[in-house]
């Protein structure tokens, strides 16, 4: 039996798109600090994913 891979979860590590859950997370760095100064491992910190996602 096989599973039809897109009526699975996604997995918590890998959201939909990625991109965009990366710049939400920026913009919410943004709106939190008014400082320009935080890294991309914070950004897939607050957007759930792994800082090592290729």
């Amino acid at each position: 039996m096989t599973q039809d891979i897109s009526t699975t979860a996604p997995r918590p590590d890998h959201p939909g798109d990625l991109h965009r859950a990366i710049v939400e997370a920026a913009l919410d760095v943004l709106s939190e600090s008014q400082s320009t100064e935080f890294s991309l491992r914070e950004l897939a910190r607050r957007a759930g994913v792994s800082y090592r996602r290729p």
